[in-house]
């Protein structure tokens, strides 16, 4: 181990558990336990590198891993270190003919002629607002019927279907769909599931409170068999406007087959009264 590790993080970095979920409070390491935790699997457990991917929301949030774990752990093997959508994109690259990722301001632009009839101003918010619906009621494995929008249901479908429409002419795709068409192709090629299945046996997933229903569902697919190895709070979800599903870890152990929780519950972050005054804010 590179960092001196308290007892909970120790059991967490250790684990035998299959499916794991590490519930970790602010500032109690929970990056250190994920390089911590691939580096054991390694070195330890003579697990290939190759065999592990490491996903975390955010392009900045990967990279700060990566250089983390390659300056204390550069010597032993690189596992994946990426996005979910990063990820799905590799995947899709290697079983599409091309893959074109529609520019926001597109998605913008076709949104906004929708809503000009009816408003008197379409502001830049109101189109972020409509894009992230768009998004929320792809990710949510809901019909349309359920799906509940920000704004009067039949113009939501009229911003969806010209959104849609418009990918489809100019043979674009966005975030979503990556994850979407990844999702049809594991359904429709046991085969290739497989072989993805025998590749990624240990999935080491951050802020796994942020995982959408479209993402777990994912994670499902590929967990037979293999290691699940989530780390994340419910109190700090901040994509709950893209459809995050932070009921997840409440209800990991019956979504993932036996699924355990280790706590990381020490506050290395903040100084004691930072602490205190939060926990007295908290508590009411």
């Amino acid at each position: 181990m590179k960092y001196s590790l308290d007892k909970n993080q120790l059991e967490a970095v250790t684990t035998e558990y299959n499916n794991v979920l590490i519930v970790a409070a602010p500032g109690s390491g929970k990056t250190t336990v994920i390089i911590n935790r691939t580096a054991y699997l390694i070195k330890n457990k003579a697990v290939k590198p190759e065999n592990i991917i490491i996903i975390t929301f955010t392009k900045a949030a990967a990279l700060n891993m990566k250089q983390r774990y390659k300056a204390l752990f550069n010597n032993i093997g690189e596992p994946f270190f990426g996005t979910f959508h990063g990820l799905f994109y590799k995947i899709l690259r290697r079983h599409c003919d091309s893959i074109n990722i529609i520019q926001a301001y597109e998605g913008y632009r076709v949104v906004k002629k929708v809503l000009e009839p009816y408003m008197d101003e379409v502001s830049e918010d109101k189109l972020r607002e409509i894009i992230n619906d768009i998004s929320k009621y792809k990710n949510s494995r809901y019909s349309f019927e359920e799906f509940i929008p920000s704004i009067e249901k039949s113009i939501f479908k009229q911003c969806y279907d010209a959104y849609e429409s418009y990918k489809f002419e100019k043979n674009l795709m966005d975030f979503d769909d990556l994850q979407l068409k990844c999702l049809e192709l594991f359904k429709k090629d046991e085969r290739l599931l497989k072989g993805y299945k025998n590749l990624f046996k240990y999935m080491l997933v951050d802020e796994f409170q942020d995982c959408d229903s479209l993402q777990i569902e994912l994670l499902k697919l590929l967990n037979e068999n293999n290691d699940l190895y989530a780390v994340g709070d419910e109190d700090q979800c901040i994509y709950g406007f893209r459809g995050s599903r932070p009921d997840c870890m409440v209800d990991f152990h019956k979504i993932f087959n036996q699924g355990k929780k280790i706590y990381l519950n020490i506050n290395y972050r903040s100084v004691c009264n930072v602490v205190n005054i939060s926990k007295n804010i908290i508590k009411n």
